[in-house]
């Protein structure tokens, strides 16, 4: 099976040794790659979903009226350094949790509270 032109690999010296090498150098430039690969592609991915953008999640009281919300974004928005101030209510939070936790829980149990994403400039 390995004989060429009637010359078999048993002739040369240390052969398993030589196969094993040859292996190992196969085995650890896949792996190299590999992981250099998946390195490549991840970073694309998280410039892709602009992670890298800055912002603030800020917490409401339960108890506030509209007036009162609509007052504390007018406020923010007046600080130097805030790009933009959004609403997002309790309802809106659970669902992106869900989302991001892959999990469906029941909406009866929903633990958070109204918030305000505000971006900052970078």
């Amino acid at each position: 099976m390995y004989k060429l032109f009637g010359y078999g690999l048993k002739g040369i010296p240390y052969i398993n040794r030589l196969k094993r090498r040859v292996f190992y150098a196969v085995v650890i430039t896949v792996v190299a790659l590999n992981i250099f690969i998946s390195f490549s592609l991840n970073l694309r991915s998280l410039t892709n979903e602009k992670i890298f953008n800055s912002f603030i999640v800020a917490d409401l009281q339960n108890n506030l009226n509209q007036d009162k919300k609509n007052e504390i974004e007018k406020y923010i928005l007046g600080i130097d350094g805030v790009r933009s101030v959004r609403f997002m209510d309790k309802f809106e939070s659970f669902k992106n949790l869900q989302n991001e936790l892959n999990n469906s829980i029941p909406e009866s149990s929903n633990p958070l509270t109204d918030s305000l994403v505000i971006s900052v400039k970078d």
